[in-house]
């Protein structure tokens, strides 16, 4: 049994040869949409943490009137460092945002890119992925 299937492996890679459908061809077909559903994914998480730690401020406010300093009790982290989500104070009103794609902190400083995924050699934006309050 196992050399007839060995034979019949054998001799359906070399009818494949190199047309474009080789064994992997399945595995190359769905790689890249799999690419993209984790990080569709990966987005959706990192919008879901933004939002927790969004509400865990405005509760902190609500029951203390004044505006956390840190955001590390929320529970969640910016997925771009795995640390805690940034609060900055702006004109005494609070900024809640991720510090993006370029990795630096830039206090807040709202960038419509900085939340997207670039390949090294790409333009990354300087800013922050603002999620609290809505810049756009």
């Amino acid at each position: 049994w196992d050399n007839a299937v060995l034979a019949f492996h054998e001799k359906f890679e070399s009818r494949l040869g190199d047309t474009f459908m080789n064994k992997y061809y399945l595995l190359d077909f769905l790689t890249p949409t799999l690419d993209r559903a984790m990080l569709a994914g990966n987005y959706t998480r990192a919008t879901r943490d933004g939002l927790l730690a969004t509400l865990y401020a405005i509760e902190i406010h609500q029951s203390t009137g004044q505006w956390p300093t840190d955001l590390s009790l929320a529970g969640v982290v910016d997925p771009w460092t795995g640390e805690q989500w940034r609060i900055a104070m702006v004109e005494a009103h609070p900024i809640i945002y991720s510090i993006g794609t370029d990795r630096k902190d830039d206090g807040g400083k709202f960038h419509s890119k900085a939340k997207e995924w670039c390949s090294s050699g790409t333009d990354i934006p300087d800013g922050d992925w603002v999620i609290w309050p809505n810049p756009e």
